[in-house]
């Protein structure tokens, strides 16, 4: 979709779509959204953020993006400016798939996100490896200091999850606590 032009479409949808069901859901519970790198720094995204909003009637706070290290990299200056545009709309932002491909502490000091998502790769093998247990500590405690949220991914046992807590982790996500579901 990204190589043939047609994410921004793709997107648009995926966050009307989300941004509909969500209105209707009677817990206000928050939706999040990821959202490709092709589709930052080209100026687009605001304007599908706020169509999206608008014609579902979702208030801006229960809108979550979320944007890989890869989605700011390509525009570093761009991608951050349009995510802090998105920031000014109410809209939170999270940092998704810490900890692999290009992360940075740079990031986190270059934009206030709302929540840092642990790689599940980590979190998987943080039961067994002292090494990634580090790492989850380490982000977990960054994002205390830095008051951010941080998540743990790819939570799929209840080792998986007494580790991560253990760790200090405040959120978490994955199968062990919910699949993949139909909205009803």
């Amino acid at each position: 979709a990204e190589q043939s032009g047609l994410i921004d479409r793709i997107g648009a949808f995926v966050l009307s779509t989300a941004c509909v069901d969500a209105a209707g859901w009677a817990d206000k519970a928050r939706v999040a959204v990821n959202v490709s790198a092709a589709q930052l720094g080209k100026g687009t995204i605001k304007g599908a953020v706020a169509a999206a909003l608008s014609a579902s009637g979702l208030a801006p706070d229960r809108l979550e993006i979320e944007v890989t290290e890869t989605a700011i990299v390509d525009d570093e200056h761009r991608s951050l400016s349009e995510l802090h545009e998105l920031r000014d709309m109410g809209v939170r932002i999270a940092l998704d798939d810490f900890g692999t491909g290009y992360s940075s502490l740079t990031h986190l000091r270059a934009f206030p996100f709302d929540k840092i998502k642990i790689d599940g790769s980590f979190v998987r093998d943080a039961v067994s490896s002292p090494e990634c247990a580090a790492v989850v500590r380490a982000v977990a405690d960054l994002g205390k200091r830095l008051g951010v949220t941080t998540v743990a991914e790819g939570v799929e046992t209840e080792e998986h999850f007494r580790c991560v807590v253990e760790e200090g982790c405040m959120e978490v996500q994955g199968y062990h606590f919910g699949k993949p579901a139909p909205n009803a």
